[in-house]
């Protein structure tokens, strides 16, 4: 690609951010190493007042976000600071491999994240490697998990040799959105990462139960497709909702 071309498909891509170097241009939380521990720090600040419906509501927002990273670590690049870390990866490689381990009971699912420290100091080695790679549903999803470590790793060093994205709360820039945008000139953000994207993932979930009989590995595809579907709406509903205020 020619020169001209590569700066003319950036001024389009920086066309549609609305926000200033350095603020987050998203209305989610933010799920940085030291925005997790400052949110970490205050809920332990204010632990007499915290209601269970607030944690309720903070671990439900904290699943769907990684649900949605275990797919969007594979398709994008370039991640803001404010929109993931280490923590958070860990987290996301947890909640993949509880999902997939026979030894969590399925109503336990949803509450690994919170049970990750149980898991680290009071189980052994032995069980935890178990819990991993041995005693699991499905070995396709087993190497999604693994996959998925290895690229969110790679993302969080980016982030950390100050390779990021400059918009802090930019969840990666899109492959395939970098690439469409270069040939159609029509093609919208929102239309690849929410909705292109998400196709993509519940079709390799068809793929996985259909041909492989991987029911396992099919249904966390499609949480993970729905998880994040819903977070680019809920993305796109706000930037219209700033777009038509400055009007």
């Amino acid at each position: 690609m020619q020169e001209a071309d590569k700066i003319n498909v950036r001024n389009k891509m920086e066309s549609q951010q609305t926000n200033y170097r350095g603020v987050p241009s998203r209305e989610i939380l933010p799920y940085g190493d030291a925005a997790i521990f400052r949110r970490v720090v205050k809920l332990i600040g204010r632990i007499r007042t915290v209601t269970w419906d607030e944690l309720l509501e903070l671990h439900g927002r904290s699943v769907l976000a990684a649900f949605s990273f275990s797919n969007t670590a594979l398709f994008r690049r370039e991640f803001g600071i404010q929109s993931t870390g280490f923590v958070f990866s860990i987290m996301t490689f947890t909640l993949i491999t509880m999902f997939n381990s026979t030894e969590v009971w399925l109503i336990f699912k949803p509450l690994v994240m919170i049970l990750i420290p149980i898991i680290v100091f009071f189980k052994d080695k032995g069980d935890i490697y178990e819990y991993l790679f041995i005693d699991v549903h499905s070995k396709g999803l087993m190497v999604l998990a693994v996959v998925f470590l290895v690229a969110a790793l790679v993302h969080v060093v980016k982030i950390y040799t100050g390779e990021g994205n400059p918009d802090w709360g930019k969840r990666g820039e899109s492959w395939i959105y970098t690439a469409l945008s270069r040939r159609f000139d029509f093609i919208n953000e929102y239309f690849v990462v929410g909705i292109l994207e998400p196709l993509i993932v519940v079709l390799v979930g068809i793929v996985a139960f259909r041909f492989f009989d991987d029911g396992y590995l099919a249904i966390y595809l499609w949480l993970s497709a729905i998880a994040t579907f819903a977070q680019e709406s809920m993305d796109q509903s706000n930037d219209m909702d700033r777009q038509w205020k400055k009007q």
